[in-house]
């Protein structure tokens, strides 16, 4: 295995997935179904969903990803 990629859940590793894809993938499948999110909420959620120790570094972006306005709700 590359050395550079032994911090990564080895599910990452193994697929060669990109944090921000996943990240923004997740929060985009949540907002889909969920109504109302708050920061809160989608730091609760972070939490619970992504526990290892790389992934916490994305917290903030998935926060971000979770609380934008999407096209949909500016309609």
């Amino acid at each position: 295995m590359n050395e550079e990629h032994n911090h990564y859940p080895e599910g990452c590793s193994r697929d060669g997935s990109d944090c921000t894809d996943c990240i923004g993938a997740t929060a985009a499948s949540l907002i889909s179904i969920t109504r109302d999110v708050t920061p809160q909420w989608a730091e609760r959620t972070f939490r619970k969903i992504y526990r290892h120790s790389a992934c916490q570094l994305m917290e903030h972006t998935f926060i971000w990803s979770c609380t934008q306005p999407t096209e949909e709700s500016l309609a």
